[in-house]
């Protein structure tokens, strides 16, 4: 990992990694420092003018992913690795998900998540939530009937908090790659896009989830009913590119306005000003008024005290182990 001087170019300093970096995506906290992980997983920190080390921490030895960590507003560092890999072409292999203090590198919570996360996750408020999620997306690809999942935690404790069930990878390539390939091969030299199962999540101000899959939808997420599970037309919107999408790169946002670039083309979605507006309500008729009640003088006092809520269970296709 190098810095370099944004107005020459020149050289600052350089940093070797444990392992080297895949999909590179460093952050930056806006602090003098800049955090990233290498290939394993493992997240490390840096003073952002010197290169020197600050920290580094976590990581699965001998593993590899194309996820990337990814800094929240929350001043934590959500980082992904494999896990138990059980080779090319097995779609049982799971992956880790961990979160991290970024002052210290304090493990604060780690999630097993039941399907390898080959993204980087996305931090934000989710649709009726006043904290913060971690959306990760994860699946096994390049696998025919590979299953593929989208996970939403809660961001402090790493509470699941909904699951969306994708879809499986249909063919033996995924959607858009084996169209056109000897065309591609010809004139770009690489007939195919090889990508993730699914392209990197993005949270809007509504708190929607933007994601591309490996066999072609764009899907809009909600859990409006709040019981755990992602399904049905209320909940989930999808419009077909008919490619796939680089697990590196998600949707871009805008006021109005959604950007989305596939593994073959780039779609814009604006919302339409002419949108229909619902019809007033008609008033209903005044009734004659009724003769009020007697009231008693005196009315027993409440009990105000706080009552405990009861806590909801949701479902979980991933083991937490607190840090």
């Amino acid at each position: 990992v190098r810095g370099l001087d944004a107005s020459n170019g020149q050289s600052l300093w350089e940093y070797r990694p444990d392992k080297p970096v895949w999909n590179f995506m460093a952050s930056f906290p806006r602090d003098g420092t800049v955090v990233f992980q290498d290939m394993e997983g493992k997240a490390y920190r840096l003073h952002l003018k010197t290169g020197t080390l600050i920290w580094k921490v976590g990581g699965n030895p001998g593993t590899w992913t194309d996820g990337t960590l990814s800094l929240g507003p929350d001043n934590v560092v959500y980082a992904v690795a494999t896990r138990d890999w059980q080779g090319q072409g097995h779609k049982f292999s799971k992956g880790d998900l961990w979160a991290y203090r970024l002052s210290d590198g304090q493990l604060l919570w780690r999630n097993e998540i039941q399907r390898v996360p080959n993204v980087a996750p996305a931090i934000g408020k989710l649709y009726k939530q006043d904290k913060f999620s971690v959306v990760q997306a994860a699946g096994q690809q390049v696998l025919k009937g590979g299953d593929t999942y989208v996970y939403a935690y809660d961001a402090e404790t790493g509470k699941l908090q909904w699951t969306f069930d994708g879809p499986l990878q249909q063919g033996d390539l995924q959607a858009g790659d084996a169209e056109g390939f000897q065309l591609r091969e010809s004139y770009l030299g690489r007939g195919l896009c090889l990508p993730n199962p699914w392209g990197a999540p993005v949270i809007d101000a509504a708190g929607t989830v933007y994601i591309g899959n490996q066999e072609g939808p764009l899907y809009a997420l909600r859990d409006t009913n709040g019981d755990g599970t992602v399904e049905g037309p209320d909940e989930v919107s999808r419009f077909d590119t008919y490619a796939a999408f680089a697990g590196s790169a998600g949707p871009s946002l805008a006021p109005g306005m959604v950007a989305v670039a596939s593994c073959d083309s780039l779609f814009v979605f604006k919302e339409p000003k002419d949108r229909p507006k619902a019809e007033p309500k008609a008033e209903p008729k005044a009734q004659p008024k009724a003769e009020p009640e007697a009231v008693p003088k005196t009315l027993p006092e409440a009990d105000l005290r706080a009552v405990p809520k009861a806590e909801t269970k949701g479902k979980s296709k991933g083991k937490k182990t607190s840090g």
